[in-house]
C-alpha cells in the first residue's frame, strides 16, 4: 500500500511488529545469519521494551532472515526483542527489516509520529500495515492444521477462501486465501473466526515474526488481529483511512 503518509504497507508492518527501532552500524558478522550491531540512536521503543533499550555505543546481537548486510552498514533497524540475555548489555534482537539511514531521512524523522498515530488509532495501524484489503464473502473453509510445537495453545490455523467483490488494497484477484486461528484457547479466542458465507472487509497481513506457540509460513496471508475482519458497515471508514490518513 503506497501513499499512506509516505510509507508502504511493508514499512508500516515493520513499525507495528517492532519492539525497538534504532539507528545502528553493523560492526561485524558473527555467523551466517547473525551480526554485531552498534546502537547509535534510539528512534522508538514500546513501553515493555523501554527498560531494555541499550545506551548509545552499546552493541547488540542481531539475527537476520538470511545473510546480514555488509559490514559498515548504517541503517535504521526495525527489531523485535528475542532475549535480554538475563544480564545488562546482553540483548538479542530479530531484525524485521532495515532502511538505509542516509536515503530515508524524511521517513525516519516521521517514525515517532507514525508510532503515535498507530497507537491512537489501532484500526488505522491494521489498515496501513495490510498487504491486501478486500471486500468479499467466505466461500470455502478448510479443516484446521497443527502448526505449533505440540502445545495445547496451538492456533489451529485454518484456510479460508474469500471470493472478492472489491479490492481496496494490494493485488487484484477474484479470490484470496487467508489463514485464521480456529482455536478458542485463551491465546487465540479473540482472533477472528471465519465461517462459510460470512461477508465483510478482510485486512490480510504477512507476518515476519513467529506467533505464540506456532510457526507461520512467511508466504501466506493471515487475519489474526481482532481488527482484521470488519463488518461491511466499516467499509466507508476504511476507505476514508486509505484516502486520507489521520
Amino acid at each position: 500500500m503506497n501513499g499512506l503518509g509516505g510509507y508502504s504497507s511493508r514499512e508500516a508492518n515493520w513499525i507495528v511488529q517492532s519492539n525497538i527501532i534504532f539507528r545502528g552500524t553493523l560492526i561485524q558478522h558473527t555467523g551466517a545469519t547473525t551480526a554485531d550491531v552498534r546502537f547509535d540512536a534510539a528512534i522508538s521503543a514500546d513501553v515493555y521494551s523501554q527498560p531494555m533499550v541499550p545506551a548509545v555505543g552499546d552493541h547488540v546481537t542481531m539475527m537476520f532472515d538470511g545473510a546480514p548486510p555488509v559490514v559498515g552498514t548504517d541503517a535504521i533497524f526495525f527489531t523485535h526483542v528475542y532475549s535480554d540475555g538475563g544480564a545488562p548489555n546482553v540483548l538479542e534482537l530479530v531484525q524485521l527489516g532495515n532502511l538505509d539511514a542516509a536515503q530515508n531521512a524524511a521517513f525516519i524523522a516521521a517514525i515517532p509520529q507514525v508510532v503515535a498515530t498507530f497507537a491512537a488509532n489501532p484500526l488505522y495501524a491494521r489498515v496501513a500495515s495490510a498487504d491486501r484489503i478486500v471486500v468479499g464473502n467466505v466461500a470455502v473453509i478448510d479443516s484446521a492444521s497443527n502448526t505449533g510445537f505440540g502445545s495445547e495453545h496451538d492456533p489451529g490455523l485454518a484456510r479460508a477462501v474469500v471470493d472478492v467483490s472489491d479490492s481496496l488494497c494490494g493485488d487484484i484477484a477474484a479470490a484470496v486465501d487467508v489463514q485464521f486461528a480456529s482455536s478458542t484457547d485463551i491465546a487465540w479466542y479473540q482472533t477472528p473466526k471465519l465461517a462459510g458465507g460470512q461477508v465483510g472487509v478482510f485486512l490480510a497481513h504477512h507476518y515476519d515474526l513467529p506467533m505464540p506457540f506456532s510457526i507461520l509460513p512467511a508466504n501466506k496471508l493471515y487475519v489474526l488481529d481482532p481488527l482484521d475482519v470488519q463488518p461491511l458497515s466499516a467499509l466507508s471508514t476504511i476507505q476514508a483511512l486509505l484516502a486520507t490518513p489521520p
